[in-house]
């Protein structure tokens, strides 16, 4: 697996979900004159979409279940492209979920009152603890369209 295929995947089913929604517009506007190929469409794309979900399940549980050895290998993990990723590519809920499922971090009980400020204390905070790998791990396991390429130095 490559760092680049969850990545893609997860490209891949938001165009066919793009494609979904146009599509159920379409047959929404013709209700039960809805045209056949339309309905056969919609059926398809969500059976594609299903099944990459599926991949992107398969995906995540590789990653939980072993110690990937992109993740061990990598020590050149930016702490400042670590704070980008969470501030600019999640939204306040979403991050908060996250800190919910990291075990032992609360949300609120993070310094700051903004959702920048709460993801540079996130970061800090497993940097204290000498647990940025964890959190790296924990980050591309949860959102795999996050590669470990966009958090390092190149």
């Amino acid at each position: 697996m490559t760092d680049q295929q969850p990545q893609h995947l997860v490209e891949l089913r938001q165009t066919y979900q793009r494609r979904l929604h146009v599509l159920e517009l379409q047959a929404a506007t013709f209700g039960l004159s809805a045209p056949p190929h339309v309905l056969t469409e919609i059926e398809d794309i969500r059976e594609k979409i299903e099944a990459i979900n599926e991949q992107l399940k398969v995906i995540c549980k590789q990653l939980a279940d072993s110690d990937s050895p992109t993740l061990q290998a990598r020590t050149d993990v930016q702490l400042s492209k670590l704070r980008l990723i969470f501030d600019e590519r999640f939204n306040e809920g979403e991050l908060r979920t996250f800190c919910f499922d990291l075990d032992g971090v609360d949300y609120d009980s993070l310094p700051g009152s903004g959702k920048g400020e709460k993801a540079r204390e996130l970061v800090d905070f497993f940097k204290r603890r000498d647990k940025i790998p964890n959190l790296v791990k924990t980050l591309i396991q949860k959102r795999p369209d996050i590669s470990i390429d966009d958090i390092t130095s190149q």
